[in-house]
């Protein structure tokens, strides 16, 4: 699914912006995803198949706090708290892609992960709630199958293209085009600050 055909969509814009953020920052992650266990095994002094293992679990561990910050989210009047939310958690997962390029022992790459799961566990509560509250009625079944079908496809695509790069480029290039992606992604949720705040409304 194109972004072309994505913009000619007849969804809610807000929805549609959602969904092509998502989009570039899932491709980012896409990027990482099944090069950094080679990366790390080959390229890190020192790592080996258990670093490769405790930086996923580190990773995913971080997403528990989703719940704190939902509840927080839930609890607070208005959307500006959950596009603030949005927009910061878009750009921590950005930064911690881009700091992959640096990292150079085990250590490294476990707190990246912690700040990559961390960036993730703010940014998703927020998109998930702006997202429900924006899907069109009766047209609900629809737009969550456009998100997740773009969610796949950007994920699929760049995982089968990560190797190819890592391989032309090194590794280094490959994180910081994946930082890129997910850079554009956090950009692109500014576009939705005049929608979800119509005439400086919260």
């Amino acid at each position: 699914m194109s972004l072309i055909y994505l913009m000619s969509l007849r969804i809610n814009p807000i929805v549609r912006m959602l969904v092509i953020s998502d989009f570039f920052i899932l491709a980012g992650l896409g990027f990482i995803g099944p090069m950094l266990p080679i990366f790390i095994v080959n390229q890190i002094p020192g790592g080996d198949v258990r670093a490769a293992g405790f930086a996923a679990a580190i990773y995913m561990a971080m997403w528990v706090f989703q719940i704190p910050i939902g509840r927080y989210l839930d609890r607070t009047k208005g959307e500006r708290d959950d596009y603030t939310f949005l927009v910061a958690g878009a750009f921590i997962t950005s930064a911690a892609l881009f700091l992959f390029s640096v990292a150079e022992t085990p250590w490294h790459i476990y707190l990246i992960q912690a700040l990559a799961g961390l960036g993730r566990a703010i940014d998703l509560p927020a998109w998930y709630s702006i997202f429900t509250r924006k899907v069109d009625k009766k047209r609900e079944g629809y737009e969550w199958g456009v998100e997740n079908v773009t969610a796949a496809l950007s994920v699929g695509f760049v995982s089968a293209i990560a190797g190819l790069i890592a391989e032309a480029y090194g590794f280094r290039a490959l994180f910081i085009l994946a930082g890129a992606a997910s850079f554009i992604g956090a950009l692109v949720l500014f576009f939705l600050y005049r929608s979800v705040f119509p005439r400086g409304h919260q």
